[in-house]
């Protein structure tokens, strides 16, 4: 009865330990889990919130301020003579002896007019706000872009390592075909020899490709942002019309300056910028505000009495150093500062878009020649062994077409590799980011 109920738990639990493998990754999966867990990600969007806050502070101005205080003190009530005063206590009247006083107040201000001050620094902020979610949109198109090629990268070490197994296998079927020729008379010592020296270079190359995909994989996950286990496989993205570059360069740096957040963000920088002169401007000028209070105080709770003022009061800077015209000046300096960095980056801009296009050109031409390269290399490779079993051709001819195969079969991954990647890198070049990734990245 044991040995039955332990058979029916191992067949109970043999579906799950042997089906259970390695996960797929989908490309959407990824890009996913980067918005969520990419820590430059999370970083730029607390950004925004912290300039969302500063906002609603620089709005506080427009409200009034209402404030209360209690006070209690302890004290002596000996008077104190004043000068002009006509009556001058004698000094026989000083006392030791303390009372108790409490001072209740409630007080309110409001500003009425501050020639800008207020507004130019909501402006300010609110252009700070939106260079928070330049930079944010930055930062995810950057995440995005990292995401996307790494992602191209494991799946090109996957197929690398598919044709590093299928090397290995090749060459080991080549070492016992040459084995067992040899032991029949029909080829000789050399090409044994031959063989089991290929066999251990495609093993070798097999790990090589076996250790690329583990980094390879450990990178994909570092653009996530996460440190997940390296156990997963990843797919081909559903196809999507190829995108060739335009002929028209100026059309598209003309597309880049007007949709990278980059720029949104130096522009917005800009604005903020003007509202701080704006601000700083406004410094030279008087405040007018208005003030009330409520107080009550006394000796004692029973014995307390209560008084209230209102009023205006009108502030006129006179002089402060010469502060307030330096800061400005300081804010004028910065602008320029902002302003070259601007024109910078549209040249920049315009170098990303020619490099991109260039890359994109030349990764679209390339694929054609090494598909015609791999097409001639496998058949080669099919009459080398035709020869090869016919006893016309040598190992020497069967060996190097098998490896102009496999070399065929690299350049093909690489191509393809290469022919992602400048998809994404083009895209980023324009400052696109698809909605639906795996939809529209694939070549």
């Amino acid at each position: 009865m044991l040995r039955i109920l332990t058979l029916a738990l191992c067949v109970a639990l043999a579906p799950a330990s042997l089906d259970a493998g390695p996960r797929l990754l989908t490309l959407d999966e990824a890009l996913r889990r980067a918005q969520q867990h990419n820590p430059s990600v999370r970083g730029a969007q607390a950004g925004v919130d912290a300039a969302s806050e500063r906002e609603a502070v620089a709005m506080s101005p427009y409200l009034p301020s209402l404030s209360a205080t209690a006070a209690y003190n302890r004290q002596t009530g000996n008077t104190v003579p004043r000068p002009g005063a006509t009556t001058v206590p004698s000094g026989s009247s000083l006392s030791g002896e303390s009372y108790n006083s409490y001072n209740f107040a409630l007080n309110l201000q409001q500003t009425i007019w501050d020639f800008g001050r207020t507004k130019h620094t909501v402006d300010l902020s609110k252009a700070g706000t939106k260079a928070a979610r330049a930079a944010l949109e930055t930062t995810e198109l950057a995440s995005w872009h990292q995401v996307v090629t790494s992602y191209y990268a494991v799946l090109a070490a996957q197929e690398m390592v598919g044709v590093a197994e299928r090397s290995t296998q090749v060459a080991q079927r080549y070492a016992e075909r040459a084995q067992g020729l040899f032991d029949a008379g029909a080829r000789p010592r050399i090409d044994v020899v031959r063989t089991k020296a290929e066999l251990h270079n495609a093993q070798a190359a097999q790990l090589l490709a076996q250790d690329t995909l583990l980094v390879s994989k450990a990178s994909l996950l570092a653009a996530i942002g996460t440190r997940d286990s390296l156990d997963f496989t990843v797919e081909q993205p559903p196809a999507a019309p190829p995108e060739q570059a335009p002929t028209n360069a100026e059309a598209a740096v003309e597309e880049a300056l007007s949709t990278r957040p980059e720029r949104h963000q130096l522009m917005a920088q800009l604005a903020a910028q003007d509202a701080l002169i704006a601000a700083r401007r406004a410094g030279h000028f008087p405040t007018l505000g208005f003030g009330a209070s409520v107080t009550e105080g006394g000796v004692a709770f029973d014995d307390m009495a209560w008084n209230w003022t209102a009023g205006v009061l009108l502030t006129v800077p006179i002089f402060a150093g010469l502060s307030t015209f330096h800061l400005e000046r300081e804010a004028r300096a910065y602008r320029r500062v902002l302003a070259a960095s601007l024109e910078q980056l549209g040249l920049a801009v315009w170098l990303d878009v020619q490099r991109a296009a260039a890359r994109l050109t030349d990764a679209v031409t390339r694929m054609q020649p090494v598909s015609s390269t791999l097409e001639a290399a496998q058949e080669a490779v099919q009459l080398a062994e035709g020869r090869y079993e016919a006893g016309a051709g040598n190992y020497m001819e069967l060996l190097d077409s098998q490896t102009f195969a496999a070399n065929a079969e690299a350049e093909t991954v690489r191509a393809r590799l290469d022919l992602a990647v400048a998809y994404a890198t083009w895209r980023r070049a324009l400052g696109r980011v698809a909605s639906s990734q795996s939809a529209k990245e694939s070549p």
